[in-house]
């Protein structure tokens, strides 16, 4: 890269200054800084443990960006959003982020969008729970709307997975699977003791029934 840098500079001084060729040699200053770094005693350089923040993926899109839509799953580029009427199934507005960027952020541009064709407020938004923390989701519950986030289908074993649970952010209650409703304060656990769970209106009925059989 120096040696590079150096005859570029000896030969095409100016193109250094104006045209394309200003923006090529930026790139590879990029790109060295985020995958090299200094050997432990300061001679030569080496490939740089872990990942450097805002990583560049591609020389020719400088906005791609590495990122991941699970914990297992990673995708390189970027993440698509799209806003869909499940009534008549129309694609009404769309974003695009890189892939590294929280999917809150593409929220407000979606909202946007579904504001400039006046379709009125949302009375039901259903979204994926990367979504939960954007102020749109405040705004819609806020005129009134309902804010639906459907968890992981996850197993517990024995015990009751986050599914069995209803959750109400607006009234702040659990609803646990035996029909027993507890307030909470967020940020706080909630608990529900035995005796409140047997006095519930399925209590008795629910610890009797196997899974998978008739009732609850």
């Amino acid at each position: 890269m120096e040696a590079l840098e150096a005859w570029v500079h000896w030969h095409l001084p100016e193109a250094l200054r104006h045209g394309p060729l200003q923006e090529h040699v930026a790139t590879l200053h990029q790109v060295q800084a985020q995958d090299l770094e200094l050997q432990p005693h300061g001679v030569g350089v080496r490939l740089r443990e872990g990942v450097a923040p805002e990583r560049r993926c591609s020389i020719e899109d400088p906005e791609m960006r590495y990122g991941r839509q699970s914990k297992h799953k990673r995708c390189n580029g970027y993440k698509r959003h799209v806003a869909i009427s499940l009534e008549d199934d129309l694609i009404l507005a769309c974003a695009l982020t890189p892939a590294n960027r929280p999917e809150d952020e593409a929220a407000a541009p979606l909202k946007a969008d579904l504001d400039h064709q006046e379709l009125g407020p949302i009375a039901e938004l259903y979204i994926d729970r990367g979504y939960l923390s954007s102020p749109v989701v405040p705004a819609v519950l806020k005129a009134g709307g309902a804010v639906i986030g459907r968890p992981w289908g996850l197993a517990n074993g024995e015990l009751f997975s986050k599914q069995a649970f209803k959750l109400n952010l607006r009234d702040k209650t659990l609803t646990g699977p035996l029909g027993h409703t507890e307030s909470f304060r967020l940020g706080t656990v909630v608990e529900c003791s035995a005796a409140a769970c047997d006095a519930a209106p399925y209590g008795r009925r629910a610890r009797r029934q196997p899974p998978g059989e008739d009732g609850q």
